[in-house]
């Protein structure tokens, strides 16, 4: 059951990400969706699952985006594993969804980075590029990711996280 249930927030998140992330965009910065979402699943799934997702998450971004192949997916898959060791289900409950946030902020600046290194073509203007590539896009990540723990109802979450741990991913 928690399958169908990783499938529909992957959905919802990619819909987020390519058709509303760029009419919330503040001066070029989108927010990452995707990244909330895998972080989301790995809460639960744990490190192993959550790194499968990772990586199937960002092989379809890879392949939506046009960029280099398997970028996303690596990094994906990476944060997915560091959410999966450091988080579990008590971080999206009422009290702890600032912690999550938090959390979901500083793997979004890991997520970033890596992509800017692993995407960068020469070096001028790195600092402006780590700026507007690693830093606020992390920033307007973890905004997104405060709003949408603290939003949606804590018996959704339970709904998601207490149904029996699905066996295929």
């Amino acid at each position: 059951m928690n399958f169908i249930y990783y499938l529909i927030m992957v959905a919802v998140a990619l819909g987020l990400q390519h058709g509303v992330s760029d009419l919330v965009a503040i001066a070029g910065v989108n927010p990452d969706f995707l990244l909330i979402a895998v972080c989301a699943i790995a809460l639960y799934a744990g490190r192993g699952q959550g790194t499968i997702w990772g990586a199937a998450v960002g092989f379809i971004e890879d392949s939506l985006t046009g960029g280099l192949i398997g970028s996303h997916a690596f990094v994906l898959s990476l944060v997915a594993f560091i959410a999966g060791s450091m988080m579990s289900y008590r971080s999206l409950q009422s009290a702890y969804s600032l912690t999550a946030g938090l959390i979901v902020g500083l793997l979004a600046l890991v997520h970033n980075l890596f992509l800017y290194l692993l995407n960068v073509h020469g070096a001028a203007g790195w600092l402006t590029g780590l700026l507007m590539a690693v830093f606020l896009p992390a920033v307007y990540t973890l905004f997104w990711a405060l709003i949408i723990f603290a939003v949606v109802p804590e018996s959704i979450w339970e709904k998601i996280y207490k149904t029996e741990p699905s066996t295929l991913f």
